[in-house]
């Protein structure tokens, strides 16, 4: 009984998130299509497409209090590095095409990155990967999701203390920011893609 009650007192819940998923789901009807192609194009994973969920709702106009805006939230430096423009009343940050392909390439170079390091940490996942073009998106995608919330210096570090193992990381990395947003976003990006493949959508990594 003791142990019901702590874990009743720690457990966590948020109003609104069925609301703004159907929301979201309407954008995504227009947007899906472009967002789907634009991840193709650059040979990554397709089920990039669903953590837009995460970051704004689908909203192309969301802002946030820290400034983040557009379906990718893209910070105005990152947004900067990535090839975004911002020019008077100009700000490609609202443009979802040109949001997502700045997005592509962010997870480019997360993917490649996390690929080379997963190698270089255990040199079987290289060999395996040989065999099964499959096994290394599956391997890297949960790393190169996360990082998109703690960095791509973050993720890199975490790997390096714990390996390429994700769950390992989830458990027993320490990290001064590796905290309880950083450590459920993967989760969220898994459960917003759990209720939008609902419209049919497959799936290209698995966890």
């Amino acid at each position: 009984p003791a142990d019901i009650r702590d874990a009743a007192e720690n457990g966590r819940c948020q109003e609104g998130i069925t609301d703004r998923f159907n929301e979201g789901l309407q954008y995504y009807a227009t947007f899906k299509s472009m967002v789907e192609k634009t991840f193709q194009e650059a040979n990554l994973p397709t089920d990039i497409q669903y953590l837009p969920f995460v970051e704004s709702g689908y909203n192309p106009k969301a802002l946030s209090r820290m400034g983040a805006a557009g379906l990718w939230q893209w910070m105005p430096k990152a947004a900067r590095l990535f090839g975004l423009k911002f020019k008077g009343p100009l700000d490609e940050r609202f443009d979802p095409e040109k949001s997502t392909l700045a997005a592509t390439k962010y997870f480019r170079m997360a993917f490649d990155e996390y690929g080379n390091l997963a190698s270089e940490l255990d040199p079987s996942i290289g060999e395996k990967a040989k065999k099964d073009p499959r096994i290394l998106p599956a391997i890297v995608g949960p790393f190169a999701i996360t990082s998109y919330n703690y960095g791509l210096a973050g993720v890199r570090r975490a790997m390096n203390k714990i390996g390429p193992n994700y769950v390992n990381v989830i458990y027993q990395y320490e990290g001064r920011r590796f905290r309880t947003a950083v450590q459920n976003f993967y989760a969220e990006f898994l459960a917003a893609r759990h209720v939008a493949k609902k419209l049919g959508t497959p799936t290209d990594f698995t966890p």
